[in-house]
């Protein structure tokens, strides 16, 4: 598991330097593009809270990595940047739902 758990954070920050951009904002854009990608693959409506599953799965399994490497490495956990990064990856889609679910129900 540790190894996994380096890959994937070496993976993430080459990311982060290589987009120039931090880490939070990254988060927001991969919550975005799984809601995206979900709706363009399986055709999950937009006003669906089914399509913000995926969503969650990904911000909680990106956490869960985290929470690991940083038991393993500094053997603490810091749980206010897991539920920040949980946040991030998951409000700006769960508020789009909630726009579009509201737009729907609009006569």
């Amino acid at each position: 598991m540790y190894f996994l758990a380096s890959l994937y954070l070496e993976f993430k920050y080459f990311f982060s330097d290589f987009l120039n951009l931090h880490s939070d904002t990254i988060h927001v854009y991969l919550g975005c593009a799984v809601l995206f990608l979900c709706y363009f693959l399986f055709k999950i409506k937009l006003s669906s809270f089914k399509i913000l599953i995926p969503v969650f799965v990904l911000a909680v399994g990106m956490e869960v990595v985290d929470i690991y490497e940083h038991c393993v490495s500094y053997g603490f956990v810091k749980w206010y940047e897991s539920f920040k990064d949980i946040i991030n990856t998951s409000l700006l889609p769960t508020l789009l739902v909630f726009f579009f679910k509201q737009q729907s129900s609009q006569p």
